[in-house]
């Protein structure tokens, strides 16, 4: 974001920071500090509590209420101006106080507007919009009227100026719904969490996860460790940062060993070194704090350490997840490379590594997905090294086990395709034409990608259309919180260093952090190399 920002033309404008969780704060005041370094302007905005502490680089300026002057504009032209001076210096010039007073109010003494809220605002609500308003007050996501379980009341209070709109999703002023959290004895607030969990239970996806744990956590109802893991993995496919936060407030409660291994899986996932370590110290000795120590120690640098801790781990784990763990590290390690490079580890010691993996003790539903992931490498490991016997023998295997229909099986023919092209230019040509027409057909973001990538790789001189599909594709169409995902955009980072020369500086260093990120150390350590000898 830094380097993207790098521009006196930029304005980089982060507002309500206060919303920002404890977990996350940290992260962005580092993003902040750097963004601040660069030739952009940048505003952070926030309300009392400030999430941040000695922020470097930064003037603070505190924003206080308007001048009664100014503030009369708020109130109608027709009041007398007396009564209007009367109403702007009892407020403090604190515009929604202002909004909110009505002339059958009491005037707040100074310094008061919370308490003319609470016994003036809320005072005047009818049942249905209080019972509104204590839904959207503890709601911890602006909500849509329709997705409410008591919205009867929404209209009462978008007509008494206490709601905010932000498109179709609302919620109440903070003010005014920092007042009512304040009102609400915990009983009471924990009987409405408790029925607003059980309405989100009945929802389907990540959004409506993420609503329910954050109920039930708060009800203080007792919450299954293996429920919070099977939550938090549905909230991780669509945010990894509020899956974070989610299994952050479960720990709080339910400190359970579990949880932790969880917890610090999706702090490297996320990068979050400094926040892992945290986590893995929680752990007890053994084969699995082993194994995400050497996660850990290789997002740090930490090579020699990593692969022998890793394989220490491996070699004590139980069978289902040795195998599992065996297929992660090879798959790691055939991607752990800079695009259109060879491996550190020869193309041949890999395949025979994946021929070396036993996976006969699985059940049979593991045993069928772990011998597909070993096909899959496999095929690409016969591609890349010219065994094109092998890998027509391979695809066969895989067509055989998902089925002809499925949509990656023009994946794997275009890989080949592209594969035998590189020899001729006709070839090449004709699967670069296919590989286009893959490109725009297809709904899979990952696959669009992939093969977006898969042809630059196979070009000498990408054309125009290549380099418009690599530039025009949206991040945000991937999940970052997956490995395989996390390094196809260190791969498109790359790919734009590569056919934007000027852009090369910024766009390598952002490939290298999301290498390193996504455990391809290798991978990050040749392009710092390729970046020094550029420079």
């Amino acid at each position: 974001i830094s380097a993207r920002a790098d521009s006196k033309k930029t304005l980089l404008v982060l507002d309500e920071a206060q919303q920002s969780s404890g977990r996350h704060s940290n992260s962005i005041q580092e993003m902040l500090e750097a963004c601040s370094e660069t030739s952009a302007a940048v505003l952070v905005v926030t309300r009392a509590p400030n999430p941040f502490t000695g922020m470097s680089g930064f003037d603070s300026i505190r924003l206080e209420g308007l001048e009664p002057s100014m503030a009369r504009a708020l109130l109608p032209e027709d009041m007398a101006e007396e009564k209007a001076m009367e109403v702007c210096i009892s407020m403090d010039g604190h515009p929604l106080g202002i909004k909110l007073w009505s002339p059958d109010d009491d005037l707040p003494g100074a310094g008061a507007v919370q308490e003319y809220v609470e016994s003036q605002v809320l005072r005047r609500l009818t049942q249905e919009g209080t019972s509104s308003l204590d839904e959207l007050s503890l709601s911890p996501l602006p909500l849509e009227v329709e997705e409410m379980l008591g919205p009867d009341g929404a209209e009462e209070l978008d007509n008494s100026a206490i709601l905010r709109w932000e498109g179709h999703l609302v919620e109440p002023h903070h003010l005014v719904r920092n007042v009512r959290r304040a009102t609400l004895d915990r009983q009471g607030a924990a009987i409405i969490h408790a029925k607003l969990a059980e309405m989100w239970a009945g929802r389907k996806g990540p959004r409506a996860r993420r609503m329910e744990a954050h109920h039930r956590l708060e009800s203080g109802s007792e919450v299954e460790p293996d429920w919070i893991k099977d939550t938090v993995a549905e909230i991780m496919q669509g945010d990894s940062s509020a899956a974070a936060v989610v299994l952050d407030h479960a720990i709080e409660s339910n400190p359970e060993e579990g949880l932790f291994e969880l917890a610090a899986d999706i702090a490297l996932e996320r990068g979050e070194t400094k926040v892992a370590s945290g986590y893995i110290e929680s752990l007890s000795d053994g084969p699995r704090k082993d194994m995400v120590s050497s996660r850990l120690a290789r997002a740090e640098g930490e090579w020699k350490k990593a692969d022998e801790l890793e394989a220490s781990a491996i070699s004590r784990l139980d069978p289902g997840d040795r195998v599992r763990a065996e297929i992660s590290s090879l798959v790691r390690k055939y991607d752990d490379r800079v695009p259109g490079t060879e491996s550190k580890i020869p193309f041949e010691t890999l395949l025979s590594e994946a021929d070396s993996i036993s996976i006969s003790d699985l059940v049979a539903e593991d045993r069928e997905l772990a011998s597909l992931a070993l096909d899959m490498l496999r095929y690409s490991l016969s591609l890349d090294t010219g065994n094109m016997e092998e890998a027509s023998r391979t695809r066969d295997s895989i067509e055989a086990k998902i089925g002809s229909d499925d949509p990656r099986v023009p994946s794997l023919n275009l890989m080949s395709r592209l594969s035998v092209g590189t020899e001729g230019e006709a070839f090449l040509y004709e699967a670069l034409e296919d590989a286009r027409s893959h490109i725009e057909s297809t709904n899979d973001q990952f696959d669009r990608l992939r093969t977006i990538h898969m042809c630059l790789e196979a070009s000498t001189e990408s054309p125009d259309w290549l380099v418009e599909a690599h530039s025009e594709f949206d991040h945000g169409a991937l999940n970052e919180s997956m490995a395989h995902h996390r390094r196809a955009l260190a791969h498109w980072w790359y790919w734009r260093g590569v056919v934007n020369k000027d852009e090369r500086l910024s766009s390598w260093k952002e490939a290298i952090v999301r290498m390193r990120s996504s455990g391809s150390t290798n991978a990050a350590r040749e392009l710092t190399a390729r970046l020094s000898r550029e420079l």
